[in-house]
């Protein structure tokens, strides 16, 4: 599979329309997950809603942590926010 290029990184979306079928998946130089529509050209880091399976959520990536100092804070493993 193809290394996202670096050109597309400016252009990523997260709505993730069209088909199913559509969508490839693929992993960057440094292992994050990336989608990219074949039809559209659209590019995202967020799993598009159509590959989205039963009981699974778009914001399913997201992780509850506590510091040392007791703040809670919140981190996304698919995009590294």
């Amino acid at each position: 599979p193809p290394a996202l290029p670096q050109h597309l990184q400016s252009k990523m979306s997260s709505r993730g329309s069209g088909r199913r079928e559509d969508w490839k998946e693929y992993v960057d130089s440094e292992g994050k997950t990336y989608y990219y529509n074949v039809i559209t050209k659209e590019v995202t880091w967020i799993k598009p809603r159509v590959l989205i399976g039963k009981g699974e959520s778009q914001k399913g990536e997201w992780k509850e942590f506590t510091t040392a100092e007791g703040k809670v804070y919140y981190h996304n493993a698919l995009t590294g926010e």
